[in-house]
C-alpha cells in the first residue's frame, strides 16, 4: 500500500480526496498516461484524477471495473455501519501495544476477518474525521487522550464555524437582521468586524478566508463589493444603524470613555472644594446677576453674561466663562483624552462631550446656584460701540438664572423694568455689532435648519428652524467680544494663540447687491466671494467680523482650542512662560485633527437626517434661485421655501438669482449620502 512505485492498472483500488476534501474510494477503469487515472467510484460515478493524488490500496487489480465497484461499495457500508464501542476497544488494546500496525493488522482486530472490503473499509475510516487514530507512513497510531480531547475540541470548533458562517450567509443573503441569540458567535463576530473594517476603509490589503465570504453576499444583495455596500449589509443586518455614519462608527468617542479617564474625573470633581493656590487671584463676582442663555437640552453650560454698574452709571460687560484649565493638568489622562478629541460633538440623537459628564455637566458647567471657578471678560462701550476699556480676571462667579433663547426673546419684547441688566446687554451687543458693521464687517445671520429624529417608537425626523433672534444674535455679539479682547491682548503682550482670520475678499458693488432680495439670495451672492479662514499662532485680520484680530475663548468645556487659550491666559498671570509659537502650533496640529473628525462626524450626521426627511416628504418644493455653482454643468443653488434648506439642484440655463423655482425630487438615498434634485422655472 506504500505510494512509492505505485504502478496503476485497470480494475486496480485506489484512494483519493475529491474536491469537498472528502476521502473516497475508487477502482481504475482504465489507464490514461502518467499524469490523470479514469476511475469509478462506489457509485459507478465516472472520475478524472490526478495520478499524484491516488493512494494504491490494494495490488492485485479486481478482474473488471464492475467487480471492483461491488468490493467498494460493500467497504462504504462496513465503514458506515462502524459502532463506538467496536472502535474503542481496538484503541484500547492498540494504545497499550509499543507498535503501531499495520492496516491490515488494524481491519482483522476491527473486523475479526480477513477480507479487501475490511481493509478497504478500515482506511476509508481512517482517513475520516475521527478521534480515535491517526495512519502515518502506512501505520496507524493510537491518538493519546490530550490528542483525542484536543482534536474533539477542533472539530467541533470548525463545526460551529460552519454552523454560524452559515446562519450569517442565510440572514445576508435574505437582507434580514441577524438572530440576537446567535450573533454573538466568534465566527459571526469576525465577519462582522471583517465587514466593518471594509465599510471603514480600514481592512487589510490581502484579502482573507472572512472576504472571501463576503464577496459572494454582498455582490448577490447589491451588486459590488465596495464601502457603501458594506454598510447597507450592515444594516440590514441590524449590526449597525442606518444614521450609523462612517465618521462616527470610525470614531473612538462612540465608545464613551475608559474607566480609567471616568475615575480620573470623579477624583477631580471630589476636590473641588480644595483651595487652590492660583485662587488667590481670583476676583469675588459671585455679586453680579449673571444669567445663562442656551438651549433647553444644553448641559454643559461653559458661559454665562452679566452687567455691572459703575461710578457715573458707566456700564461694564461681563462674560464668565467656565474655567477647566485650573483644574486639568497638562499631560495627565484627562487633559490627553480632551486633546484627543479636540472638541465635543453634537448630532442630532446625542452629545459626546469633550469632558466626562461629570465634568461638562456638573464640576466645569456654570449652573445656576452653583458657586463656580470662572475666567471672565470685561468691556466698556462708548456711545459708538467701541470698546474704551477692557480685560479679564480670574473669577469665582454664581449664576443666577438659566435663561433658554426663547425665554430671553420673550424678555427682549416686553422689556419689564426688572430685568434692565438683560435688556442693556442687549442694547450694548446691539451698538457693539453696529461699530464691526462700520468696520466692514458682514451679518449674514438668516434661519437654519436643524433635523430631529422624533421621539421613540414614533419614527420619522422632524425638522426645526433656528431663526436669528434676538437673543441668539446677542449672545453671539457678546461672545465675539469675549474672543476679541482676548486677541488684542494676545497681539499686544506677543503672546502666542490660537488667532482665527479671514483675508480681505473683493465683495460685489452695492448696486449688483441692491438689485437682489434681502436675505439667503444676497447672502449668496456675498458667500461666494470669501475664502475660507484659517488659524494661525501670530495675529491676522478677520474680514468677516470685522475684526483686527479675534480667537475662539469662549467654550473651553467644548473645544480644545479656547482651553489652550486660557492656559496661555493664567501663564502670563502666574508670571509662567506661556508656549512659544512653535509649542502651540505642535499641540494644534492634533487639536484641529481631532476637532476636524468632530466636525466630519456632525456633518455626516445633519445629512443623513436631512436626507431622510427629505425622502419622507417627496416634495415637490417651492424654492427660489440663489446662484450656480457649475453653470457649465448646469447645477445651481436653490433654497427649499420654508425649510431654511439651501442644496444644489439640476436648473435650467436661463436661470437668474432670485427667480422662482419649483424643486423636485429625482433621487434620494440617506446611507449612501446621495441626493439628485432637479429644478424648474414657475
Amino acid at each position: 500500500m506504500s505510494k512509492r512505485d505505485q504502478e496503476f492498472s485497470s480494475g486496480s483500488l485506489v484512494g483519493f480526496r475529491n474536491r469537498q476534501g472528502r476521502f473516497c474510494l475508487g477502482v481504475i477503469q482504465g489507464v490514461g498516461g502518467a499524469r490523470r487515472q479514469s476511475l469509478l467510484d462506489s457509485r459507478q460515478q465516472q472520475r478524472s484524477v490526478d495520478t499524484r493524488q491516488l493512494q494504491l490500496l490494494h495490488p492485485t487489480p479486481c478482474d473488471s471495473p464492475v467487480q471492483g465497484v461491488a468490493v467498494l461499495r460493500q467497504a462504504e457500508a462496513l465503514a458506515e455501519e462502524l459502532q463506538v464501542d467496536e472502535i474503542e476497544t481496538v484503541w484500547e488494546l492498540l494504545s497499550s501495544e509499543a507498535e503501531p500496525q499495520t492496516v491490515e493488522t488494524f481491519s482483522t482486530l476491527l473486523w475479526g476477518r480477513e477480507e479487501l472490503s475490511c481493509v478497504l473499509a478500515s482506511w476509508r475510516w481512517l482517513m475520516s474525521e475521527q478521534d480515535w487514530f491517526s495512519l502515518r507512513k502506512e501505520l496507524v497510531h493510537p491518538l493519546s487522550c490530550e490528542e483525542r480531547r484536543r482534536r474533539t475540541q477542533e472539530r467541533a470548533r470548525c463545526e460551529a464555524e460552519a454552523r454560524q458562517t452559515e446562519q450569517f450567509l442565510e440572514a445576508a443573503r435574505a437582507g434580514r437582521r441577524l438572530d440576537p441569540a446567535t450573533a454573538t458567535g466568534d465566527t459571526i463576530r469576525a465577519l462582522l468586524t471583517t465587514l466593518e473594517q471594509r465599510a471603514l476603509g480600514t481592512a487589510a490589503t490581502d484579502p482573507g478566508h472572512h472576504d472571501r465570504v463576503l464577496d459572494g453576499v454582498l455582490r448577490l444583495r447589491h451588486g459590488d463589493c465596495d464601502a457603501l455596500a458594506c454598510r447597507r449589509l450592515l444594516v440590514e443586518l441590524g449590526h449597525w444603524r442606518p444614521q450609523d455614519t462612517p465618521a462616527a462608527r470610525g470614531s473612538l468617542r462612540l465608545g464613551g470613555f475608559s474607566a480609567a479617564l471616568l475615575e480620573a474625573a470623579d477624583e477631580l470633581a471630589a476636590s473641588a472644594a480644595e483651595v487652590l493656590p492660583a485662587d488667590r487671584l481670583r476676583r469675588d463676582l459671585s455679586q453680579l446677576h449673571s444669567i445663562t442663555i442656551d438651549d433647553p437640552s444644553t448641559r454643559d453650560l461653559d458661559d454665562a453674561v452679566a452687567l455691572e454698574r459703575g461710578d457715573g452709571q458707566q456700564l461694564r460687560i461681563w462674560i464668565h466663562v467656565a474655567d477647566p484649565a485650573a483644574r486639568v493638568v497638562p499631560g495627565t489622562v484627562l487633559d490627553l483624552e480632551a486633546a484627543r478629541r479636540g472638541s465635543s460633538v453634537y448630532t442630532a440623537e446625542a452629545t459626546v462631550p469633550m469632558f466626562p459628564p461629570q465634568l461638562s455637566e456638573d464640576h466645569f458647567s456654570l449652573r445656576a446656584g452653583q458657586r463656580r471657578r470662572a475666567f471672565s471678560f470685561w468691556a466698556e462701550l462708548d456711545d459708538d460701540g467701541a470698546i474704551t476699556a477692557s480685560g479679564f480676571t480670574p473669577s469665582w462667579v454664581m449664576v443666577n438664572y438659566r435663561l433658554s433663547y426663547d425665554e430671553v426673546d420673550e424678555l427682549l419684547e416686553l422689556a419689564p423694568p426688572q430685568e434692565d441688566d438683560l435688556l442693556q446687554l442687549d442694547r450694548l451687543a446691539r451698538l457693539h455689532r453696529q461699530w464691526r458693521l462700520g468696520r466692514g464687517a458682514l451679518l449674514l445671520d438668516q434661519p437654519e435648519p436643524r433635523f430631529r429624529p422624533c421621539d421613540a417608537g414614533q419614527g420619522g425626523v422632524a425638522l426645526e428652524i433656528l431663526e436669528p433672534t434676538p437673543a441668539r444674535r446677542m449672545v453671539a455679539e457678546l461672545m465675539l467680544l469675549a474672543g476679541s479682547i482676548c486677541a488684542a491682548w494676545g497681539a499686544a503682550e506677543g503672546v502666542a494663540l490660537p488667532f482665527r482670520g479671514q483675508p480681505a475678499c473683493v465683495l460685489p458693488s452695492e448696486a449688483e447687491l441692491a438689485r437682489l432680495s434681502p436675505g439667503p439670495v444676497r447672502h449668496a451672492a456675498v458667500k461666494r466671494c470669501l475664502v475660507k479662514g484659517a488659524t494661525a499662532t501670530s495675529p491676522q485680520p478677520h474680514f468677516a467680523l470685522g475684526l483686527a484680530a479675534y480667537v475662539q475663548a469662549t467654550s473651553p468645556i467644548r473645544r480644545y482650542g479656547d482651553l489652550l487659550v486660557q492656559r496661555q491666559l493664567w501663564a502670563h498671570l502666574l508670571g509662567d512662560p506661556p508656549l512659544s509659537a512653535d509649542q502651540l502650533n505642535g499641540q494644534l496640529g492634533q487639536v484641529l485633527r481631532g476637532a476636524g473628525e468632530a466636525l466630519q462626524i456632525a456633518r455626516e450626521d445633519h445629512r443623513f437626517w436631512m436626507l431622510t426627511w427629505l425622502q419622507s416628504q417627496q416634495g415637490p418644493w417651492c424654492g427660489v434661485f440663489l446662484r450656480w455653482l457649475r453653470e457649465d454643468d448646469g447645477l445651481g443653488l436653490v433654497l427649499l421655501a420654508d425649510t431654511a434648506l439651501e442644496l444644489p439642484a439640476r436648473c435650467p440655463a436661463d436661470c437668474r438669482p432670485d427667480a422662482a423655482v419649483r424643486v423636485l425630487l429625482r433621487q434620494v438615498d440617506p446611507i449612501a449620502g446621495l441626493l439628485r434634485l432637479e429644478a424648474g422655472l414657475t
